[in-house]
């Protein structure tokens, strides 16, 4: 063999091997560490995250305001989410709702009608009324209490509502809907419970 080409072999079969090795690497690399990750895109929010009534509601003006034209009452005055210890929807049993209500009741006077802004005390916690005009068929309590910044759920809302009928009318149907539980009073007296 020729002496002259002798020491080229080992430096070819070094920069095989040191390539192998590299891309050996690359194969089996982890990405990078802790702290060393490629960051990502940001995430577009959706929704309200502003917490304002507005986008939901309007204050209630001084205006008699007639229910829509299929019937739907979109004027009501609620109060800020009382907080109780609800985990679970099943235990909205009829002896629950009837002792929550009576127990964490703003009045005793189911015909008493608050005003806006007034606060009123419900065990331990001081809550304030709110006059609002809901701009969907629905008054949507979650809707509500995220614009408040208060919990959505474990919570039992008061409403209340007047309804100005100067004539007596016959054949009236009262329907209400609720994906919890509730309970309805109409002058005073219990009208619904669901």
């Amino acid at each position: 063999m020729n002496r002259k080409y002798n020491y080229v072999l080992p430096f070819i079969s070094f920069i095989v091997l040191l390539g192998l090795q590299l891309s050996g690497f690359t194969a089996f690399a982890q990405g990078p560490g802790p702290g060393q990750r490629i960051p990502l895109p940001p995430i577009p929010i959706k929704g309200d995250t502003t917490h304002t009534l507005s986008k939901h509601f309007t204050t209630a003006s001084a205006a008699q305001k007639a229910p829509d034209a299929q019937g739907f009452i979109q004027r009501w005055l609620v109060l800020e989410p009382v907080k109780k210890d609800i985990v679970r929807n099943n235990i909205f049993t009829d002896n629950y709702l009837r002792t929550a209500f009576s127990t964490d009741n703003f009045s005793a006077d189911y015909t008493v009608v608050p005003r806006n802004g007034e606060t009123v005390n419900v065990g331990n916690q001081t809550l304030k009324w709110y006059a609002l005009d809901s701009k969907a068929f629905n008054f949507n309590l979650y809707h509500f209490t995220y614009a408040l910044n208060q919990p959505k759920f474990g919570i039992l809302v008061w409403l209340v509502t007047v309804i100005d009928c100067p004539e007596e009318i016959q054949n009236v149907r009262l329907a209400a809907g609720c994906n919890s539980g509730s309970m309805w009073w109409l002058n005073g007296q219990e009208a619904l419970l669901l």
